[in-house]
């Protein structure tokens, strides 16, 4: 049952190898799972208001693009162990599975020690969560891996959303987890592509001690829009962004459309990113703090010129972006940053806020350093 060399275990999946102690299973599904290998042949259900346990060790393999989807009412509860983790994979890695989707599912939910890896989110799953899709529910996962998943295909008009997770008026708590590798591509006539690793609408999210790493959104060579190889945070929702890191991810790392009324919290990460934009800000509250962002186009820029928010940016370090902090906003604080090797402008911060007369901009205690200083 201990797999703690997966890479080992992948090769042996896609060589046909013994899956030992297995069963075979499509349509409904609840009870336990407790087998070396659940071998999936078809679409599978957790039925509303029924449980499906998934214990540690337990690799599903899907045979073909199908789901596993957790109905209303309904609670996968999943959770392997730091030496025997649950392994949810493709044997068809260029084919893909069609992910974990909980629509209204049990508040109950958790993920743990599990990898993902393979999902691909098609016309079926309405290219939304290539790995993980979650509806108006509460989900937790920690010590998870989602990897080398995907949603959207070039040859549909749609928006495609959440390579590695898309959260949609829903409440979603990830921890100690790794998402890499994973894509959201464009549709052709003008649809574009949200959030490499993680979309969200309508939600309230907490993202903690994560790696977040090589994700990207891709137009495909396409003129379409493509948004936030890692985090694209749309409409009323909010987030808790806390001690995570950021590296290579395309294009934006954190990008939010914000709405009046909702609030972001973005504290103690590490972001570096790929020269564009680090953190984008829309409209909304927020509090920036004791962040280290490097190599970016832009550290931070506010692109909401509304006034009825508050925003502090505080005590984060900027180093080696073109421009520390852009800003077209009012009421807006920004309190003790240190700006080193940030070529544009001497200061660190270029304000434009001349269009806005109602509020107002505090710059104060902000060290600037020259490259090398």
């Amino acid at each position: 049952m201990r797999r703690t060399l997966f890479s080992l275990v992948l090769l042996g999946i896609l060589a046909g190898a013994c899956w030992g102690d297995h069963i075979t299973v499509s349509g409904n599904v609840s009870g336990v799972w407790d087998v070396d290998t659940v071998l999936v042949a078809g679409g599978i259900n957790v039925p509303a208001n029924l449980r499906l346990t998934i214990q540690p060790g337990v690799l599903v393999l899907f045979q073909g693009h199908y789901s596993l989807i957790i109905n209303s009412g309904a609670e996968l509860s999943a959770n392997g162990s730091s030496t025997d983790s649950i392994i949810f994979i493709s044997s068809q890695p260029s084919i893909g599975w069609g992910g974990l989707r909980f629509h209204n599912s049990s508040p109950n939910c958790r993920l743990s020690y599990c990898m993902l890896k393979y999902g691909r989110a098609l016309w079926s799953q309405n290219f939304k969560g290539g790995g993980i899709y979650c509806s108006q529910c509460t989900l937790v996962v920690s010590n998870c891996t989602i990897s080398s998943c995907e949603t959207g295909d070039e040859n549909y008009n749609t928006s495609n959303k959440g390579g590695g997770i898309c959260a949609s008026r829903a409440n979603l708590y990830l921890g100690e987890s790794l998402i890499d590798s994973c894509a959201a591509y464009s549709g052709i006539s003008g649809y574009a592509a949200y959030g490499g690793a993680l979309y969200c609408d309508s939600s309230e999210i907490e993202v903690s001690n994560c790696s977040i790493l090589n994700n990207r959104v891709d137009a495909s060579g396409y003129l379409m829009p493509a948004y936030a190889g890692g985090f694209y945070i749309d409409y009323y929702s909010s987030a808790r962004i806390i001690q995570n890191h950021f590296e290579n991810n395309w294009a934006e790392t954190i990008l939010i459309s914000g709405d009046a009324g909702t609030f972001q919290y973005i504290s103690q990460n590490i972001i570096i990113g790929t020269d564009d934009y680090c953190i984008r800000p829309g409209a909304g509250s927020y509090l920036i703090v004791n962040n280290y962002i490097t190599n970016g186009y832009y550290g931070i820029q506010f692109s909401d010129g509304s006034t009825n928010n508050s925003r502090l940016v505080a005590g984060n370090i900027i180093y080696n972006c073109r421009t520390g902090i852009r800003n077209y906003c009012e009421n807006i604080n920004i309190l003790n940053n240190i700006f080193r090797g940030n070529p544009w402008i001497s200061t660190g911060i270029i304000s434009h806020t001349g269009s806005f007369a109602n509020g107002q901009i505090y710059i104060n205690g902000n060290i600037s350093l020259l490259s090398g200083s």
